[in-house]
């Protein structure tokens, strides 16, 4: 059963605490946005990551068997606050799946004594 996952999770890091002495050079990467994107990654059972393209602080997870729990948890742990938006799970039906079986014609035992059946193709 293929999951779709989506989780808000906050991209902002914290405040630069070089901020406070240099107010207009700050090259420090607080973006948790990279980071959250590689957790999801790693996780076991994923597929897909990307981010939603109407709001940016969402990340679209899809996969097999994934473990929402597990990877909310993770992703608070490590990179602050994730909730959980929304779960849909895809239930295409495959008629390949349904193959009809072969029709099987009754064996054919033949007139000999120690005879054995044999099987009629047609």
């Amino acid at each position: 059963m293929k999951q779709k996952l989506v989780i808000r999770v906050s991209m902002n890091g914290p405040r630069c605490p070089l901020l406070r002495y240099f107010s207009c050079f700050c090259y420090c990467s607080h973006n948790n946005r990279p980071k959250a994107l590689q957790i999801a990654a790693g996780f076991s059972g994923v597929e897909k990551v990307g981010l939603m393209e109407s709001d940016s602080d969402k990340i679209e997870v899809a996969g097999v068997g994934i473990d929402a729990a597990k990877l909310i948890r993770m992703l608070r742990k490590k990179v602050g606050f994730a909730t959980l938006d929304s779960v849909t799970i895809d239930q295409k039906k495959k008629d390949d799946d349904k193959k009809p079986l072969p029709e099987c014609l009754p064996p054919v035992w033949s007139s000999y004594p120690c005879g054995y059946p044999q099987i009629v193709i047609a």
